[in-house]
């Protein structure tokens, strides 16, 4: 057949086009690393080189990498993993980690040369040594995982996603596992697509972790897809049935792009299923779209990312959950490295965990603060971890001078010392700390006092470590494997003083109690770990420096060792130390401010004075007696006198104290008379009675955190609750005890608060106990503070409660039938679970009823009117809140004013006492200490003075 030369023209083109095509869509070049002690690497070189579908880098030009970048590092390191891909021509890199113990996998970790995201990383059990078939089959599965990976993008990286875990809106933690168990669901779908590179929060930690330490520029980066969702479990009490209200969506940092939100929850066995039918039907068309071609790919918009990780960060945050906030903002600041606010909040959150690690009540059963102890190591390695990042962040913003002096001061002093957190009972794995500590005193720390003063208006807002010297020192005398000093911390002091701090730096106390503490070896014997010889070299170090503070600092230790433990008193001794405080009171610093200081040694100078042989002499020499004279006193009282108020009242005293004898009658103990010495086991030790209430006609309680006294009849009372005394006190166990928070009435029953997640008892008013409600019944748990209690009807009271480091509060109704004992319910209506941000300034303005709170009393006020309302307020931090019984309704009661604002009481709580001029003084915040009025008319009690500054204990 003879084909028309068009024909034939058209058919060359096409097939110059085709093997164009094929020309140019080379295989991607694929370079393997791994430790050449093992096998595996050349192995897996081998059967990959019989794949046409990729091309391989030679082993040759590998062994110039292997000499400049180690195989740990490119394993979770962006940058290095970017100069490989530099250094060898490679598109890709498979990283083969076979670690010498044989006991653990294998990790193969392949990733984009390019970009230095991570494309696939499995872990796979090794073979045992010799065992050749066993090592084949482990050859021939990571051939085939790296293949498929390749397979997936033969096109190159055309869509990023992130899925961060997902946001419990439950108030509990009992089901806080699925925050990961539901994105991981999602991530494993989206590792089936063709171009989809996931990224995880992990890998963005160490990417940002990189732009820290580093100036490596990022390179461009398709626009990232963010997956998120948020969950809520609910339990049925009667069917015990959990379902699942889940919402998700997919956003590219601007919009929406699709959302299920599924009405009405679903079980909890069902919620997989919905994941997979949100992966199917609307995120694998949009990721499907991102990685075709001839679609326009969608701009990433790195403010819009950058909003999207910080809000979803602060969403974390305000839950409690920072270990996940924590990791959002890291992503963040990979977009955003100069985002200070970002940072300083990671700071605090970082600081703010590691001193408390383990939330209260969620210690593992039989888990220990021992370093034998597994849970406990992992926990003392992840806050050795985020300490280490902190400061890290910390020294970020002081090298760039993003700070001022004050907020550099009080931001890293809190990250150095939040390592305490795991400081008691972890010396040993913490001696690197100690290293790193030093270090980052002597470099970073160190450049703190330069840096600029804060404006005047804005130090005036602040409060907590602001005194760059002192908290340079005080950093430099803090350890963080123990309370001991060693040789290497005189070279840190000295080092500070004599080079590396500024020679402006002004003075420090705390230093001067260092001297006093060493020459009187307070602190046991181990206090001090260097010898009388290296102590005295490095005060002579001071003594010569051309620094007046630092010489006045090694003459006052040198002062001090002389007198302490030389025991020396002499006048050249009292002359010299003299000196020493003339010469300081001689620094140009503003006296005033440093007071204290200057107090130190002028003191010691006293001291000697008074232990000086001649004034003890004269001490010893008697006094003569002085003669008194006493005014006269005019024995009557003219017209023009006014009486004093002394003569005015009656020789009758207006308030008399009746003692009554009480006698204790116990179930376990025959009838004694009831004294202070009488103690019952309460989960904070032995205490005493301390509390006393009223429950109507004819019946008082008394109670302490162990026991509960009821008083029927005057004189006697009648233990209805305790834990009774073991009989032999050797085999005491440390269970949890009884620890009594609150007793009411509610007429016919007394009820019983007790904290540590014992619940509420009932009893009648004979003292016969009728139930226990707890955690069965859906009572929610409570800490070291147990529940408080407001009677609302017979058989029907409020509780309120908070557990966790954050005081995650919450308010419920409790009722009780006689008619059915064995089923008390518990109706809870208001859940507390956002965390406050305690460094902020405007707490006091935020009226948000679900900021998590920590309930100190309970009153009830009426309101006045034709349609009265029973208002219940719950005093707590900042401001209270209100609750009105009959809507179920709970806010905030703005009393920021104290001069203006009317705070409605009818009566005090028990925590409080009313002074004869109707002044009622209120202990109920950590913060203040209130005084009110009461306004009889409006049944008010106005404000009279605050007292800020005031701390509870």
């Amino acid at each position: 057949m003879q084909i028309p030369p068009t024909r034939i023209v058209a058919l060359f083109l096409l097939l110059s086009v085709a093997v164009s095509t094929i020309c140019t869509a080379a295989p991607p070049r694929l370079a393997i690393l791994g430790d050449p002690a093992s096998p595996l690497p050349d192995l897996l070189t081998v059967r990959l080189s019989e794949s046409h579908d990729l091309t391989l880098v030679e082993r040759t030009q590998l062994r110039a990498v292997a000499t400049e970048q180690t195989l740990q590092a490119a394993m979770g390191n962006r940058a290095d993993r970017g100069r490989i891909g530099a250094l060898v021509p490679a598109d890709l890199l498979l990283l083969l980690s076979t670690p010498a113990d044989t006991s653990l996998p294998a990790r193969l970790v392949i990733c984009d040369a390019r970009l230095g995201v991570t494309l696939d990383d499995l872990c796979v059990p090794r073979p045992a040594a010799g065992d050749r078939d066993a090592l084949d089959k482990l050859t021939t599965a990571l051939a085939a995982e790296t293949l498929a990976t390749v397979h997936r993008f033969d096109r190159g990286v055309t869509r990023v996603v992130a899925i961060p875990d997902f946001v419990s809106r439950d108030l509990l933690f009992d089901r806080a596992f699925l925050q990961t168990d539901y994105a991981e669901t999602l991530r494993a779908a989206c590792l089936r697509l063709p171009g989809a590179a996931l990224v995880s929060i992990e890998e963005a930690r160490a990417i940002a972790e990189e732009r820290a330490q580093s100036a490596v520029k990022q390179q461009a980066c398709p626009a990232p897809l963010f997956v998120e969702g948020e969950y809520r479990t609910r339990r049925d009490p009667a069917t015990g049935v959990v379902t699942v209200a889940l919402t998700c969506r997919a956003r590219d940092g601007q919009h929406t792009l699709a959302q299920r939100d599924p009405e009405p929850p679903i079980p909890l066995a069902e919620v997989g299923l919905a994941l997979l039918r949100f992966f199917n039907v609307d995120l694998a068309p949009l990721l499907a779209d991102a990685a075709t071609p001839e679609r326009p790919k969608p701009v990433a918009d790195v403010d819009a990312q950058f909003r999207l990780l910080t809000d979803r960060a602060q969403q974390f945050f305000t839950l409690g959950e920072f270990h996940r906030a924590a990791q959002l903002r890291e992503a963040a600041l990979l977009l955003k490295p100069d985002a200070d606010a970002q940072r300083i909040q990671l700071i605090r959150e970082y600081s703010r965990r590691n001193q408390q690690p383990v939330e209260r009540g969620q210690w593992p059963k039989g888990a220990r603060q021992h370093k034998d102890d597994p849970f406990w190591t992992a926990v003392v390695a992840q806050v050795v971890s985020d300490w280490n990042r902190s400061l890290q962040h910390c020294e970020y913003l002081i090298r760039n001078r993003r700070l001022s002096r004050e907020e550099a001061t009080d931001l890293t002093h809190n990250a150095i010392h939040s390592i305490t957190g795991v400081r008691a009972t972890s010396p040993p794995a913490l001696v690197a700390c100690e290293t790193a500590k030093k270090e980052f005193v002597r470099n970073v720390f160190a450049r703190v006092p330069a840096l600029d003063r804060a404006e005047r208006r804005a130090r005036g807002a602040m409060t907590g470590a602001l005194d760059a010297s002192f908290f340079l020192i005080d950093s430099a005398l803090f350890r963080c494997d123990g309370n001991f000093f060693a040789p290497e911390d005189l070279d840190l002091l000295a080092d500070l003083l004599l080079k590396l701090a500024p020679a402006s730096i002004t003075p420090a106390y705390n230093l001067s109690f260092f001297f006093e503490h060493v020459a009187q070896r307070q602190g046991g014997k181990d206090y001090c770990r260097f010898t009388n010889a290296q102590y005295l070299a490095f005060l002579d170090r001071l003594t010569k420096s051309d620094r007046p503070l630092v010489q006045i600092y090694g003459r006052y230790g040198k002062v001090a060792y002389r007198t302490w433990t030389g025991h020396e008193r002499t006048a050249e001794l009292l002359a010299e130390a003299r000196d020493v405080a003339a010469a300081a009171g001689r620094l140009e610093f503003d006296a005033r401010q440093y007071d204290y200081f200057l107090t130190q040694l002028r003191d010691h100078a006293g001291f000697l004075a008074r232990e000086m042989p001649s004034a003890k002499a004269a001490d010893a020499t008697p006094a003569k007696p002085r003669t008194t004279v006493r005014p006269a006193v005019a024995a009557t009282t003219t017209s023009s006198t006014r009486p004093t108020a002394a003569a005015a009242r009656d020789d009758k005293p207006r308030l008399t104290i009746e003692p009554i004898e009480l006698t204790l009658h116990s179930p376990s103990k025959p009838p004694a008379k009831l004294t202070p010495a009488t103690r019952w086991r309460g989960a904070g030790g032995w205490g005493q009675i301390n509390h006393y209430r009223p429950l109507g006609d004819g019946l008082d309680a008394f109670w302490g955190h162990g026991a509960v006294l009821f008083m029927r009849e005057k004189g006697i009372v009648e233990e209805v609750l305790a834990v009774p005394q073991p009989q032999d006190p050797s085999k005491e166990t440390k269970e949890i005890k009884l620890s009594v928070s609150d007793v009411i009435t509610d007429g016919p029953h007394v009820w019983v608060a007790a904290a540590y997640g014992r619940g509420l008892y009932v009893f009648d008013r004979q003292g016969k106990q009728l139930a226990l409600i707890d955690a069965a019944h859906g009572l929610p748990p409570t800490d070291i503070i147990g529940p408080q209690l407001h009677p609302v009807a017979p058989g029907r009271v409020l509780a309120t409660g908070s557990f966790g480091n954050e005081h995650r509060g919450w308010i419920a109704f409790v009722e009780f039938d006689d008619k059915d004992p064995a089923h008390p319910k518990v109706d809870l209506f208001h859940e507390a679970a956002k965390v406050w941000d305690h460094k902020r300034t405007d707490n006091p303005d935020n009226l948000d009823p679900a900021m998590c709170f920590e309930p100190e009393f309970v009153f009830e006020h009426t309101t006045a009117g034709p349609d009265p309302r029973r208002l219940v307020f719950i005093s707590r931090r900042y401001n209270p809140l209100v609750v009105d019984l009959a809507a179920r309704r709970v806010w905030v009661y703005p009393v920021r004013k104290w001069s203006t604002d009317a705070f409605p009481r009818t009566e005090g709580p028990a925590e409080a006492f009313q002074s004869i001029d109707g002044v009622l003084w209120i202990a109920g915040s950590d913060r203040d200490l209130r005084s009110y009025r009461l306004d009889n008319p409006a049944g008010l009690f106005t404000p009279l003075r605050e007292r800020p500054n005031w701390h509870i204990g």
